[in-house]
């Protein structure tokens, strides 16, 4: 679970015979009430629910996701394949960047980012 009184949310295992492509691209984690949220995803799931250049220009397909210090965000990938590209800004917000090929997270530097 997402801690407790928290939520789990897996988009690893989200059927996407109902959720259609690009619609999971910005995740807010802090809407939450302060609730607690573990949110899983992989390459693929990125892939998919992303959306191309949502904070930049270019060919990539990138997911937001906001959230507060007790949020956390798992990602199922071998830690190597995301690499640290540093931060940006997106409205005012920093993210931190993780990219994986044309793939792009964008995190908020206090969501811990685990890798499982």
């Amino acid at each position: 679970t997402g801690g407790v009184g928290g939520q789990t949310i897996d988009l690893t295992a989200l059927s996407r015979d109902v959720v259609d492509a690009g619609s999971l691209s910005r995740i807010n984690m802090a809407a939450d009430g302060g609730l607690a949220t573990d949110l899983t995803l992989n390459a693929d799931a990125v892939a998919y629910f992303g959306k191309a250049d949502l904070a930049a220009g270019g060919s990539t397909i990138q997911m937001i996701i906001s959230g507060e210090a007790n949020d956390i965000l798992r990602i199922t990938d071998i830690a190597g394949n995301w690499e640290s590209a540093g931060s940006t800004e997106i409205d005012g917000r920093a993210y931190n960047v993780l990219n994986d090929g044309e793939l792009q997270l964008l995190v908020s530097p206090n969501v811990e980012i685990w890798f499982a």
